[in-house]
């Protein structure tokens, strides 16, 4: 698979890089089956402006078709937070990351020319304003539990990808607000710029 995943990885950071600045990235692609979303069959993360990491699980039977299909939108998605990382930085606080999320979740749409993933989408309309008005408390907050808002927590009552389609909601109501901006253009922006 390594002469696929080279060509994508090379295709996609030069496409990324014509649209948004980067520093020198490592991307690191590694097999490891624990750390990706089952429903696409990959994982990514990007600690700093300088690192992202690609997770997959190479033994999948439609591997090949991943690799086409769904590498590109990571890679995307993870770029963009580097090229975040590099100005206003990730974030800290959960508006923050809910923006940075948000962004790099338009950023893919914008420059892939694909739908929305299915956890920008996870929360139906009543749920975005429920969660909208239940996140409003924690916006501020240093100390807000990431693995919760992101990933889902029973035990306080939020729905698994909560903090991405919340993030999505948010910079999409942006976005229709103002048609002459976009997240290749937004991504050194301040969270709270976005918030109306």
């Amino acid at each position: 698979f390594l002469s696929d995943i080279e060509k994508v990885v090379q295709h996609t950071y030069e496409k990324v890089s014509g649209s948004i600045k980067l520093d020198p990235v490592d991307i690191v692609v590694a097999a490891d089956p624990l750390n990706v979303i089952p429903e696409v069959g990959l994982g990514g993360y990007a600690p700093n402006k300088n690192l992202l990491y690609i997770y997959t699980d190479p033994a999948r039977e439609n591997f090949t078709e991943i690799i086409e299909k769904e590498l590109r939108r990571t890679l995307s998605h993870e770029l963009h937070h580097c090229a975040r990382w590099a100005t206003v930085g990730y974030g800290e606080t959960l508006l923050e990351a809910l923006v940075s999320e948000g962004l790099a979740e338009h950023f893919d749409i914008e420059i892939n020319k694909v739908e929305p993933t299915p956890w920008a989408l996870a929360l139906n309309t009543e749920q975005i304003e429920k969660m909208l008005v239940l996140s409003r408390n924690s916006f501020a907050d240093k100390k807000y539990n990431h693995s919760a808002w992101f990933f889902g927590s029973d035990k306080e009552n939020i729905p698994r990808w909560t903090g991405y389609s919340l993030g999505y909601h948010i910079v999409d109501e942006y976005l229709k607000n103002h048609p002459e901006e976009s997240a290749s253009s937004l991504y050194n922006t301040k969270a709270e710029l976005l918030v109306t």
